[in-house]
């Protein structure tokens, strides 16, 4: 364990960059703007820590507890998280661009607003989790379990939804899926209303009751999609394929 400055429960806005915070007591913790950019708080208990507007940009929180943590406004572009806890956290607006989010645990989750582009959700669970607004560009949801999650609004451009493992229940309305790929996914009775689904791959997607009222299929293709009892009133379809 490093030395530290100060209150180890009061670290408003402290220099703690490149730190090894192993072994440091952290449990409700004001971190509130902090610089831990780099830093090592790896298998970590930081279980109710307020983390509002921190810098973790680059460090390692592998198998740490974040349980109802407040991360709002977080930096933790291409910080490693993979198998963190971080179950009924708030990360609001945070920066997730290129995290390694692997086998993480965001079930329950408030992540509205956040920016998870090109990010590594291999395997994570977001089951339940409020992604609402949230941007997807290009991540990986490989084997990921989405089990109730709302993606209302979200950007899920060129995403491969395809290969999550379950969608149960997910929440697709007013999102942006140009150019994803949900092929083979089960999408049984989901929510795609009013989406914007152009140039989507949808072959041999089960779309069985699915919701599709309003929603553009500009150019989508749905070869040998499962479509029945869906509702497609006042879609908008355009070389169908």
């Amino acid at each position: 364990m490093c030395d530290l400055p100060g209150d180890p429960l009061d670290w408003r806005g402290k220099e703690l960059s490149d730190k090894n915070l192993q072994g440091t007591n952290m449990v409700g913790a004001d971190l509130r703007r902090t610089n831990l950019e780099g830093a090592d708080l790896s298998g970590m208990n930081l279980s109710g820590t307020d983390l509002r507007g921190a810098n973790l940009k680059g460090a390692n929180l592998s198998n740490s507890r974040l349980i109802n943590a407040d991360l709002r406004r977080v930096n933790l572009e291409e910080a490693n998280l993979s198998c963190a806890d971080l179950q009924g956290s708030n990360l609001g607006s945070a920066n997730l661009h290129k995290a390694l989010l692997s086998e993480t645990n965001f079930r329950y989750a408030k992540l509205r607003r956040v920016n998870f582009s090109l990010a590594d959700l291999c395997e994570a669970d977001l089951s339940r989790a409020d992604l609402t607004g949230s941007r997807f560009h290009k991540a990986n949801f490989s084997r990921a379990n989405l089990e109730g999650s709302n993606f209302e609004r979200a950007d899920l451009t060129k995403v491969n939804l395809g290969e999550a493992a379950n969608l149960n229940g997910v929440k697709l309305k007013n999102a942006v899926l140009i150019n994803a790929n949900l092929s083979g996914a089960d999408l049984s009775g989901a929510d795609l209303s009013a989406s914007i689904l152009n140039r989507a791959l949808f072959e041999e997607t089960n779309l069985c009751h699915a919701k599709l009222i309003a929603a553009k299929l500009n150019h989508t293709k749905l070869s040998r999609a499962n479509l029945t009892d869906a509702c497609l009133r006042g879609a908008r379809i355009r070389g169908y394929l």
